[in-house]
C-alpha cells in the first residue's frame, strides 16, 4: 500500500477492521487486519475519537486546539505526522479510499 498524501483538507476515518478499548484517558487498540496492538496516549486518544466518522484534517485540528494548549503549527504538524502513522499501520482510510470502504 502505498502512502497517501494527507493535507488539512483531507477526508480522514479509521478503517473498520479495527477494535479497542479505553483504558482511563488512553487507547488500546487492536488490527484485525494485521493483527498487532497499539496503545496511544491521550491526545492520540482524542484524534481516534474524533475520526469515528470522516472529517477533514483541519476539523480535528480545530477541535484540539479548543481542547489543549498548543500552537496551530505544531498542532498541525503533528496531527499530520500522527494520522501517516495511522495510515502506514493500515488504521486510516484517507480521502478517496473512503467510497471504496463504505460501500463494502
Amino acid at each position: 500500500m502505498s502512502r497517501p498524501n494527507i493535507t488539512l483538507q483531507s477526508l480522514v476515518a479509521r478503517t473498520p477492521e479495527v477494535v479497542g478499548s479505553r483504558i482511563e484517558d488512553r487507547m488500546a487498540l487492536m488490527s484485525i487486519r494485521n493483527g498487532a496492538y497499539y496503545g496511544m496516549d491521550p491526545v492520540g486518544s482524542r484524534v481516534w475519537e474524533l475520526i469515528a466518522q470522516p472529517i477533514r484534517v483541519s476539523d480535528v485540528c480545530e477541535s484540539l486546539l479548543g481542547e489543549f494548549e498548543v500552537e496551530r503549527s505544531k498542532c498541525e504538524e503533528q496531527v499530520l505526522a500522527f494520522l501517516l502513522q495511522l495510515a502506514d499501520a493500515e488504521l486510516l482510510v484517507v480521502g478517496d479510499e473512503q467510497a471504496r470502504v463504505t460501500s463494502k
